[in-house]
């Protein structure tokens, strides 16, 4: 068995965690994280370890704003935390009562892995494709570590460790850190030659819940939900510096049930099960001294009935909060602090993972444990360019022309022209835009005459290629990024060439068929502006 290293610890801890009472007192221990509501049933569960295929539930897609809804895939039992690899478009999901681990690539079609019982979080290291999960027996004796290689999903490691209730990994360090709730603990990893060893135990207090990192100041938090405070660890000493209870917004964290950094803020969004969300100002709490820097929770934002998952999608922006018993997600503006929309989700959502480079949010809603038909991942797509649901004419602004259908055609590899715009038996000049997940801010432009999308001939990346419609096969000739201008219209940027829609030689003619060209600055007015109505 490891031997543990403890940390010198200078501060100490506040009272409500020193002292040892209520539902976190040491030896009876607070329950597991996600355990709160079935640890009855759970004791008496076999682990099933094999790898099997998991089936996808297919749904009509809902919008809400700017925000849409892709339906939901159905996983293991329990899934109560999820994961996301930003670099693969990867999401893996803890599937609490069958010992599982899904795995959700851009098919949706998801893999399962045997991990061991009751894993009860995941995170994931980009960087080396790498995915940690921790849980334990269920019944207070020992926790686990297990180490997923995501190229083969499959475990390579597994480290004993003492009852763990989350993982958080630093992606700059590889360091895993893994919070203990049961001993009081976060127990650093390292991966020292071709081994993962437990280099260092940081004495944190009571109840740890939740642990994140910043990885641009290499700060820890840890979150204690009984004992309702934060603490702060810096990565590179394995030390605490400091512990949030409150700050200069007054409010304070309540039950805190997990966090999420935004690393380019270095924000703190603290999910707590008591009602809101705080967001700590880490800049602050990554002083030299925190105390005088005021550490702590600068606002507290209403969100939803139990705040039970958080995550921050740092290149929009927005913070997605799973609402535990209203069945939602509320989305935060990082810049208002303000919730922007509620969208509805499956049932008793837990946790919540973003990938930052598709803005694709994973939901994982447990369901209520009853049956393994009950847990699923529901997937929310968010279109940042704020383009139009339905469908429109797109007027190009050199000509007053629509974009057109010639012939109003049906047929494969009709051209895309423009002409003069229709107000009556006009489907062959009306266009929808829909985002796909897997291209992140790209998606298909489709007509409503023939349902095919509008590509670029013979997937050419060549300047002055053709554009017609084809039956949309998912290729990256038939994607487009809308890119607003600033008189309101907006600019279409193919995935495959990187050029952009265009009207050819900037024509005012009826019938000239659209090409694509390199893309314009300053093009609002120009042939590659297009308006919708």
């Amino acid at each position: 068995m490891r031997t543990l290293i403890p940390a010198a610890v200078a501060l100490a801890v506040p009272a409500a965690a020193a002292a040892g009472t209520g539902p976190d007192t040491h030896g009876t221990g607070p329950a597991p994280r996600r355990r709160r509501r079935a640890a009855a049933a759970l004791a008496m569960l076999a682990v099933p370890l094999a790898v099997t295929a998991l089936t996808a539930i297919p749904a009509a897609a809902a919008t809400t704003g700017t925000y849409r809804t892709e339906g939901s895939v159905t996983v293991g039992w329990k899934p109560v935390a999820v994961a996301v690899d930003s670099s693969t478009h990867t999401a893996y999901v803890a599937n609490e009562n069958d010992g599982t681990v899904s795995v959700l690539s851009s098919s949706y079609a998801p893999a399962t892995i045997g991990v061991g019982k009751f894993p009860v979080s995941v995170a994931v290291d980009p960087s080396t494709h790498t995915a940690y999960v921790v849980g334990n027996d269920g019944t207070g004796n020992w926790g686990f570590l297990q180490v997923i290689n995501e190229a083969t999903n499959t475990v390579t490691a597994t480290i004993r460790d003492n009852i763990a209730t989350a993982v958080a990994v630093d992606p700059s360090t590889h360091t895993a850190y893994v919070a203990n709730g049961w001993d009081d603990t976060v127990s650093v990893i390292n991966k020292i030659n071709g081994a993962y060893q437990v280099t260092a135990t940081v004495n944190v207090g009571s109840s740890a819940d939740a642990v994140a990192v910043d990885p641009s100041t290499d700060t820890v938090y840890v979150a204690h939900k009984y004992a309702s405070f934060v603490t702060v660890i810096n990565g590179a000493t394995n030390t605490i510096t400091f512990f949030i209870t409150h700050g200069p917004s007054g409010g304070g964290v309540s039950g805190p049930d997990a966090m999420a950094v935004d690393p380019s803020t270095d924000n703190v969004y603290v999910a707590n099960w008591g009602g809101g969300v705080s967001v700590i100002n880490g800049t602050a709490c990554a002083a030299a001294d925190p105390r005088a820097a005021a550490c702590g929770d600068t606002a507290t934002i209403g969100v939803g009935s139990g705040p039970d998952g958080v995550a921050v999608d740092p290149s929009t922006g927005n913070v997605y909060v799973a609402n535990y018993f209203d069945n939602t997600v509320s989305v935060i503006d990082e810049a208002t602090n303000a919730v922007t929309t509620t969208i509805g989700v499956g049932t008793w959502p837990e946790a919540v993972g973003v990938d930052p480079s598709t803005h694709i949010a994973y939901v994982v809603n447990s369901g209520g444990g009853a049956n393994t038909a009950d847990g699923s991942v529901s997937m929310i797509t968010y279109n940042p360019s704020s383009y139009p649901t339905g469908y429109h004419q797109l007027v190009a602004n050199n000509s007053g022309l629509c974009v057109d259908v010639y012939g109003a055609s049906t047929s494969n590899n009709a051209a895309i022209d423009q002409y003069t715009c229709k107000t009556t038996g006009q489907a062959n000049q009306e266009w929808q835009w829909n985002p796909v997940p897997a291209w992140g801010s790209y998606g298909e432009l489709k007509s409503q005459n023939s349902g095919k999308d509008l590509v670029v001939a013979n997937a050419s990346t060549a300047a002055g290629a053709k554009i017609i419609q084809y039956t949309a096969n998912g290729t990256a000739n038939g994607q487009w990024k809308p890119i607003p201008l600033p008189n309101g219209s907006w600019q279409f940027q193919n995935k495959n060439s990187g050029q952009c829609l265009d009207v050819y030689g900037g024509s005012s003619s009826p019938g000239v068929q659209l090409d694509q060209w390199p893309c314009k600055s300053g093009a609002a007015g120009g042939n590659q502006a297009f308006a919708t109505r």
